[in-house]
C-alpha cells in the first residue's frame, strides 16, 4: 500500500460476517501519450532514393515521382502480381515520405 492507496474497512455486526477490506486507488493525473514515431522499417533515404541531407522540396519532388512510378493503377494492365507489389511499394514509398516530413519537422 502506498500514498495513492484508501483502505476502507467495514465491518457487520452479525456474527460469522467477518471486516471487509477494500482498497480503492486514488485518480491518477492523466498521461501524455508517446509522441508518434514512424513505423520502423528501411529508412525514408533509401526508399526515396535521396541524400540523408535533401530538402523538403527534394523531398517532396522524390514522393510524387515514385508515387507515380508505382502507382497501382498504371501497372493494373501488367497482371495482378506486379500490381499486388506496386501496391506493397506505393504504401513503403507514403511511409517514406512520411517520416522524412517528420524528421524535418514538417509533418503534413
Amino acid at each position: 500500500m502506498d500514498s495513492n492507496d484508501i483502505l476502507i474497512i467495514a465491518g457487520c455486526g452479525l456474527v460469522g460476517f467477518g471486516v471487509v477490506h477494500m482498497f480503492l486507488r486514488k485518480p491518477q493525473a492523466p498521461v501524455a501519450p508517446p509522441p508518434v514515431q514512424p513505423p520502423p522499417g528501411p529508412h525514408w533515404t533509401r526508399v526515396l532514393e535521396l541524400p540523408a541531407d535533401a530538402s523538403v522540396e527534394q523531398i517532396r519532388d522524390a514522393y510524387r515521382r515514385l508515387i507515380g512510378q508505382y502507382h497501382p493503377d498504371k501497372v493494373a494492365s501488367l497482371g495482378r502480381e506486379l500490381q499486388e507489389l506496386a501496391e506493397a511499394k506505393s504504401k513503403d514509398v507514403a511511409l517514406a515520405y512520411q517520416a522524412a516530413l517528420m524528421e524535418r519537422g514538417n509533418a503534413a
